[in-house]
């Protein structure tokens, strides 16, 4: 594998794609980026290894292609998006950040998150769109907490995700029998309410327990968390 990060090598390939975009109109699709990857590829520009992980990295991005759309068209369509050349590059763009966000950040279970870690877990989960990942590690160390306090915020998300919260049992004992402490159990549910799709149980304080559970909902039993904040897991 190439020294350099993939970050670097994606970079590359999207200053490509924006070179030839600019030949292309404004309101028509532009080229592919599995195209600029390929050429690259052949001409030097980026290493074997480098191509392949790009290539999977978009792949996995656009996610399942419905029948009659090339790729990128169902991407930005499942975004609501049209598909024009200002929006494709976006797209590449967004997915470029998210590379990079990844390469800063450590894969870690959901339910070992607290402190600055877990403020910055909810954070990207919950609000992506309202705050950029810079945004949110900058406030997580700055020591602050908006969620894992009483208040409105972890207010919001109880409604926002229909959080069932059960308060601990009288007593000292467990409400189950795998060793799970005798604490604030939450679970969400999926739209239909058939299946769970985030869980935290046993935790000393409802709020801890209802933002666990919300990261999980999105993120499933691990995230990413930024380097910096290791100190908190």
């Amino acid at each position: 594998m190439s020294e350099r990060r993939l970050s670097e090598a994606f970079e590359v390939a999207l200053n490509t794609y924006k070179t030839l975009a600019e030949c292309t109109h404004p309101m028509r699709a532009g080229p592919f980026m599995c195209n600029i990857i390929d050429d690259l590829l052949k001409c030097g520009g980026l290493t074997a290894e480098e191509a392949l992980a790009l290539q999977r990295i978009v792949a996995e991005a656009m996610g399942p292609m419905p029948a009659g759309c090339s790729t990128l068209t169902a991407a930005l369509r499942l975004k609501g998006q049209p598909n024009d050349l200002p929006h494709r590059v976006a797209w590449y763009e967004a997915l470029l950040e998210r590379v990079r966000e990844e390469e800063n950040c450590v894969r870690v279970e959901v339910k070992n998150l607290k402190g600055a870690a877990l403020e910055y877990a909810v954070e990207r989960a919950v609000y992506p769109d309202e705050y950029t990942p810079a945004e949110s590690l900058e406030f997580a160390l700055s020591g602050q907490k908006r969620y894992c306090t009483p208040g409105s915020a972890v207010m919001a998300l109880v409604k926002r995700f229909r959080v069932w919260l059960t308060p601990p049992s009288l007593g000292d004992a467990p409400l189950f029998e795998d060793d799970i402490p005798n604490g604030w159990d939450a679970q969400i549910y999926n739209d239909t309410g058939t299946d769970l799709i985030g869980e935290a149980y046993g935790f000393e304080s409802p709020e801890l327990a209802i933002c666990l559970a919300c990261v999980a909902a999105v993120s499933g039993p691990t995230v990413n968390i930024p380097k910096e904040l290791m100190n908190e897991v």
